[in-house]
């Protein structure tokens, strides 16, 4: 079985190919249902990129969960929270308990390693 068709949404990793893209047409094809776990984490990350596009390296859940609405209306706010918080204990996502905020990943390495370069270490 290809990559795609164990998930659709890995198209959205090749430049022709977004989330849009797949979402009305490609995941049809496959079978997967507006519910389906892989909409649903693809559409996540996908809001969280649409988000840090903008040139913010970390987004509140607010901002996150109102993108995840407007891209996944038919997806409940505790779904996406479930799923959020499995990206955190999988460490694609990291979370700040202390200011409800959330980052990427790579974007938080990135911004450590940044930190720690000033810093001298």
């Amino acid at each position: 079985m290809s990559l795609v068709e164990t998930n659709p949404y890995n198209l959205t990793k090749v430049p022709q190919y977004g989330f849009a893209a797949v979402d009305n047409g490609v995941r049809q094809t496959f079978g997967i249902t507006d519910n389906d776990d892989r909409r649903i984490d693809a559409g996540i990350m996908y809001c969280m990129g649409l988000l840090t596009d903008r040139g913010n390296t970390i987004v509140t859940w607010f901002e996150l969960n109102n993108e995840c609405a407007n891209k996944l209306p038919q997806i409940s706010d505790n779904v996406i929270a479930d799923h959020v918080a499995a990206f955190f204990k999988s460490g694609q996502l990291v979370g700040f308990s202390t200011t409800q905020s959330i980052a990427l990943a790579s974007h938080y390495k990135a911004e450590k390693d940044i930190y720690n370069y000033v810093r001298g270490e």
